[in-house]
């Protein structure tokens, strides 16, 4: 569940929410995570 953005920005405080997009196959959007921003390779 790669697509994700930020909710809002609070201070140091910015969740996201992350979505698959299944539209075109089932007319569907999938909420999988709605948080703090997770750990990758690419944070810190």
């Amino acid at each position: 569940m790669g697509a994700h953005f930020k909710i809002a920005k609070a201070g140091m405080i910015s969740p996201r929410m992350h979505y698959h997009d299944s539209t075109r196959r089932t007319g569907k959007i999938y909420v999988g995570y709605i948080g703090a921003h997770l750990r990758s390779r690419m944070t810190n």
